[in-house]
């Protein structure tokens, strides 16, 4: 189904194989990363329906996939790390991560803690 659909000669045909794709996606949430990386590829076709149909797939795929906040993901690494036997309390500079939070100089800005959370990710 990946490919057939690239082929289809309307944009009609494309969004639909686009919103099925998403709905794998939902349903298999572990094949994830190896279904991006499959469109991901698509997106440097030289033939621009292909790359309009891959950006639409990945559209589906994020409308149908849950998307962990920094918190879930700084409480993770928490638990993680305890496991690890290291007591790390990262949740309490995600007050400090807030927008329009005043700015101490042990306090962590916007971008580095969301900097923090993707390298984090990067290590899952």
């Amino acid at each position: 189904m990946m490919n057939d659909h690239r082929a289809g000669s309307t944009s009609t045909t494309r969004r639909t194989a686009a919103r099925q794709i998403g709905e794998i996606a939902k349903l298999h949430p572990t094949e994830l990363r190896p279904l991006l990386r499959q469109v991901r590829q698509f997106l440097r076709s030289k033939s621009w329906d292909t790359r309009v149909a891959a950006a639409q797939e990945i559209g589906a795929i994020a409308e149908n996939v849950s998307h962990p906040i920094v918190k879930d993901i700084y409480t993770k690494a928490e638990v993680e790390l305890a496991a690890l036997g290291h007591n790390v309390n990262l949740s309490s500079s995600i007050d400090s991560c807030a927008l329009g939070a005043p700015q101490s100089s042990t306090s962590l800005t916007f971008s580095r803690c969301v900097r923090s959370a993707c390298i984090y990710l990067w290590w899952l």
